[in-house]
């Protein structure tokens, strides 16, 4: 172990401590980074590859053939009403789906264009749920 022969800043006089510390009084905007040692290198390297690939899995998972963002605007009362009534059971994303599914059979089974579909009350697509169940083949009318 080397032995410096410098005086300990305790003990240095007041003209000899200003003297010795000179280098600290200087603004230091550019101080060069040092390398981090070879083992810690390899470890954030590590910690970061499998922050980046958890981030990547993050979102909505893969169902079918994945999921698109899509902007879409819809009236905030039956936005508020969607809410209420999915509760805790469902995500928007999950009644939104669900929603365009039942509208696309709905127009195949009704003969209905999608505009006028999108038009209907709940009350009015409820009527005609029910008048094509009873018009179902192999439904025995009493």
């Amino acid at each position: 172990m080397k032995k410096t022969n410098r005086k300990r800043y305790q003990d240095m006089t007041l003209e000899e401590l200003r003297q010795a510390t000179k280098e600290y009084d200087k603004e230091m905007l550019n101080v060069p980074a040092k390398k981090p040692p070879a083992n810690l290198a390899a470890r954030h390297a590590k910690l970061m590859k499998r922050a980046r690939a958890q981030a990547k899995r993050r979102g909505r998972p893969t169902v079918g053939l994945g999921a698109a963002s899509v902007l879409v605007s819809i009236e905030r009362g039956l936005l508020r009403e969607a809410d209420n009534f999915r509760g805790d059971q469902l995500t928007r994303s999950d009644m939104v789906a669900a929603g365009l599914r039942l509208v696309m059979a709905m127009q195949i089974a009704a003969g209905l264009p999608p505009a006028e579909l999108a038009k209907m009350t709940p009350a009015q697509v409820q009527e005609l749920l029910s008048k094509s169940r009873s018009n179902r083949p192999g439904k025995k009318s009493a």
